[in-house]
């Protein structure tokens, strides 16, 4: 990391800090996302169209760049989109280059060198509008769990599923997120019993969190939410 990088970085954490007693108490980021595509428009920036996302240098030099600022998690975003894999996938064909390690197993190895904990995602089945309510998509990312569960679970860096069944928390969450939440979780004990599970809901700002409703679905998930 450049001296540059590193005042920019240390500039930023303390105008996160708030002041007490004089003293600034920083609250320090402890996880981030990976993107290896995205297909938002809005997202250009952090994915720059000019840059190969799928080079293992380049993920290698992202996450040991990451672990240099503090993060201690990673959450894979997805490793599938629009029908490819950025794994070796047996039913998708693959996102990056033939004879390349893929992009996941080259933050995986990465993450293990530098003592960081990963959060594997099991999507995405079509794209990021996938319906958790539609059977099609979960046994897709059935799918794919069992297979990256197959090729990352025994790494040292794998600590967990990231369940991308993103769906709006206000005034609380769909049921058909917390059925896909519920049969995604059952499956991942069972493929993994001592893996974390999380999901990653929208919309807080529009909960309403003292609805009973709302404290029924997250007992419902009994899941970490981020």
């Amino acid at each position: 990391m450049t001296a540059t990088v590193k005042k920019i970085l240390t500039a930023l954490l303390l105008a996160a800090g708030c002041i007490v007693h004089g003293q600034v108490a920083i609250k320090p980021v402890r996880g981030t996302w990976i993107n290896f595509e995205y297909q938002d428009e809005r997202n250009k920036y952090m994915n720059p169209y000019e840059v190969d996302m799928t080079s293992p240098d380049l993920w290698k030099l992202k996450v040991t760049e990451l672990k240099e600022m503090g993060i201690e998690y990673i959450i894979l975003m997805f490793v599938a989109n629009e029908g490819k894999a950025f794994y070796p996938s047996e039913f998708m064909p693959a996102a990056y280059p033939s004879g390349r390690k893929s992009p996941v197993e080259a933050v995986m190895e990465a993450a293990d060198e530098n003592g960081i904990k990963v959060f594997m995602s099991t999507g995405w089945a079509k794209d990021q509008d996938d319906n958790p309510g539609l059977p099609e998509i979960r046994a897709i990312q059935i799918r794919i769990m069992h297979e990256t569960a197959a090729f990352f679970s025994k790494h040292k860096s794998f600590y967990g599923w990231y369940l991308p069944c993103e769906d709006v928390v206000g005034p609380f969450l769909s049921q058909k997120a917390v059925d896909a939440v519920n049969a995604l979780t059952a499956e991942a004990k069972t493929v993994t019993p001592k893996a974390k599970v999380m999901i990653s809901p929208y919309g807080l700002r529009s909960a309403k969190f003292d609805d009973g409703r709302f404290l029924e679905r997250k007992r419902i998930t009994g899941l970490s939410w981020w």
